[in-house]
Formats: C-alpha cells, structure tokens, sequence
C-alpha cells in the first residue's frame, strides 16, 4: 500500500487571535461570500463573550445580545444589505476585543480595571440620587480598597474577603454624601467582591 504526501489544505489558526482570525477568513482563497466571513466573526466573537462573561456581565451581555440580533439580519439579509452587516459584525468584534463601550464616565475611561465595578453596581445605587461623575469617583476608591487588600490567593481567602467588604461597605455607608441602606451597601460590596475575583489578574 502506498500513500502519497499530504497536502495542507489550511493552516492551524488562533481563533483568540482577532487579527489572525479575520485575515484567514477573509483570505479569497478561502472562498467564503461576505455572509459567510460575517458569521464566522459573529461566532468568534461569541466565543470570546462566553470565555470573559462572568468578568463584566453587563458588557458581555449587551454585546451578546448585539450578536444574536446581528446572526438573525444576516440569515434573512438581502445581498445589498450584507456588507453594512459585516462591518457591523466586525465594529462589534472590535468593542469585544478591546473592551470598549461608551457607556463610562469620561473620569473612568483610561482606567479599564474600574469599568466592570462602574456598569455592574451603577443599576444598584438607584435611587439614592448619586451622579455618574459621583459614583465614579465611589468605584476608584472601591477599587483601591481592594488592590491594597489583595495579596495572593486573596481569592480563596476568607479574612481578606472579610476585611474587604466591610471596608466597601462601611465607605459607601460613611463617605458618600448619599444615602444608601445597609442592605444595599451589602450587596454592592458582595457583587464588588465578586467582581474582583473574576477580574483578578487585572486589578
């Protein structure tokens, strides 16, 4: 029996890589129509999405919800309608890739390991008549509280955990020139907490 040599019909990719993974797909060679390359990106990015949601559900979830919406207007899209789409699809790529949305308060923008605390406890502190400017100001601190308490493994630590979400809480009860109930002082410190392990390696 004999066997002749084999030949590579594509190259091994890395699908985290979003510039790599755009220049395969968009390759001619390839053959793939606008459509195709559209959900290709869309797949890719929800992949991305899945991996980091539970780092910032808020970003992710919009953005998810983004995909989906995008995923149904392709499938029924008319042909003069599909490059808009794949330019969308690939801006939406982008935001997830960089991690960027305009939903931040401009004091918080270049402080990318604050926007996760901002967007997930913002809908918390309904109510309490505090400023987006304000509350910004509330989240560095919030996050400093907790780079000055992390130490390693501060994730599975129970004294630091301890320490940090009274120091959340007891700040937000104290120092703001709003009133927040207890209760929801113990809440944002718990999502805080949360926040901060998921983000760990980036705080």
């Amino acid at each position: 029996v004999t066997a002749n040599d084999v030949e590579i019909l594509s190259q091994e990719i890395n699908l985290a890589d979003m510039r790599e993974f755009n220049q395969y797909i968009e390759d001619e060679k390839h053959g793939l129509s606008k459509r195709s390359q559209a959900k290709a990106i869309a797949a890719q990015t929800s992949r991305v999405i899945s991996e980091r949601y539970k780092q910032d559900e808020v970003f992710y979830k919009n953005f998810s919800d983004r995909i989906k919406k995008l995923l149904e207007e392709l499938r029924s899209a008319k042909a003069e309608d599909i490059a808009s789409l794949f330019e969308q699809t690939k801006n939406i790529q982008s935001q997830v890739e960089n991690y960027e949305d305009s939903d931040i308060p401009e004091s918080l923008r270049d402080i990318k390991n604050t926007h996760a605390f901002f967007r997930n406890t913002w809908g918390l502190v309904d109510g309490t008549g505090i400023s987006p400017d304000d509350f910004a100001d509330a989240v560095k601190h919030i996050v400093e509280i907790i780079k000055n308490n992390k130490i390693v493994d501060f994730e599975t630590n129970i004294s630091v955990k301890r320490a940090v979400l009274i120091e959340i809480e007891d700040f937000l009860l104290d120092d703001l020139d709003v009133d927040i109930a207890p209760q929801q002082a113990e809440i944002i410190a718990q999502k805080c907490w949360e926040l901060a392990v998921e983000n760990r390696d980036n705080i």
